[in-house]
Parts: structure tokens; sequence; C-alpha cells
């Protein structure tokens, strides 16, 4: 008999309570007759990489959880995990306690002012120069942007409070209309938002 070649895997995905996937593998023999050969088989559990995150995660911690319940039921087993538990919480209190462990957002950070990487040595590759400059000039738009829109409010408000009662802002929603089509400012008086609140009706 000819050792099967050209092997190739065919998955087909059968979604019916679970995820079960039949497989099915063809193989050509190198016969005269050239038959074509195939099995096929279920695999009952997904493997993890080909899972969604969340259902990855939840089955990682499904596997924890069983291993932390067959682990209580071997009592050697457990009293030395009960030990380990014992010693890590003292430990952890001890250094509390002493004041080494930091508060959290103590530490200083590569971005923050005067904090030196620890590899300063290094450059950093292209892409990340490149990233970490946009992200500058991202952050300088938008503090501008920002700048611009308090500057324009705090002057917007200057002209209102220096205008003239009655007179014409031509800012408001009637100027701007009344300046689209052609109003003078006789059809404008005493109808200018900004003018009545200045004269406190």
């Amino acid at each position: 008999s000819h050792p099967p070649v050209g092997m190739e895997a065919v998955r087909e995905t059968v979604v019916a309570g679970g995820r079960h996937e039949t497989i099915t593998l063809q193989a050509e023999t190198s016969t005269p007759r050239a038959r074509t050969l195939s099995a096929s088989f279920v695999r009952e559990c997904t493997p993890l990489g080909e899972l969604p995150p969340a259902r990855r995660q939840r089955k990682k911690n499904e596997g924890k959880a069983r291993a932390r319940a067959l682990l209580r039921l071997d009592p050697v087993k457990h009293g030395q995990y009960r030990e380990a538990e014992r010693a890590r919480k003292s430990g952890a209190a001890q250094r509390a306690a002493s004041g080494e462990l930091k508060a959290r957002g103590s530490r200083k950070r590569p971005w923050d002012e005067g904090a030196v990487p620890v590899d300063a040595g290094m450059p950093s590759p292209p892409w990340k120069q490149q990233a970490r400059q946009r992200v500058m000039a991202d952050l300088q738009a938008l503090e501008q942007r920002e700048e611009e829109r308090v500057a324009h409010g705090q002057l917007s408000r200057e002209r209102r409070t220096a205008l003239a009662p009655g007179a014409r802002c031509g800012s408001c929603s009637t100027c701007v209309l009344l300046i689209r089509f052609g109003g003078t400012r006789t059809q404008h008086t005493g109808k200018c938002e900004t003018a009545l609140l200045s004269l406190g009706q």
C-alpha cells in the first residue's frame, strides 16, 4: 500500500448546546486509481486560543477553581496551600506595617516630569517614537482648541456686557437671521436677545 499524500484538514463548526467541532481529514493516495480517503472525528473541547476573550477568561477561571477544589480534597496539599497563604499574608502585613509598601500612584513613571526611564540609554524603535510624537501633537492641538474656546467665551461675555441697550450684537439668533435676510437695525430694535438681557427684561 502506498502512503497517502496531500493531507488537508477541513474544519466544520457545529453549535448545538456547546461548541463541538467535526474535523475531517482528507488524503489522496498515490496509487494508479488515486483514491481519496477521508476520516473525521468530533473534538468536544475547543482550544483556548480559538475562543473569544470573554469565554477564554471564563474557561481559565473555571480551570483555576477546579484546581483549587482538587487541592482542597487532598489534605496534605491543602495544608501546604494554607501554610503558604498564611506566610504570604503575614509577610505583606509586616511590610505594610514597616512602611515598605508605597502608596498607589507614588511611583514615578517615565512620562512624569523629571523621571528617567530604566532603559534611557537604549533608543526607542521608530514606530514608538512616531506614535509618541502623534500623541503629543494631538494633546497640544486639544489644549490649543480648549484655550481658543475659553478665550472666545470670555470675549463674547465682554461684548455682551459692553453692549448698549437696544443695539444689535450680531451674534444672537435674531441678529444672524436679520443679517442673512437683509433686516435693518430698526427692525431689530427690541428683538435682540442680548439687548433684551442687557435691559433686564
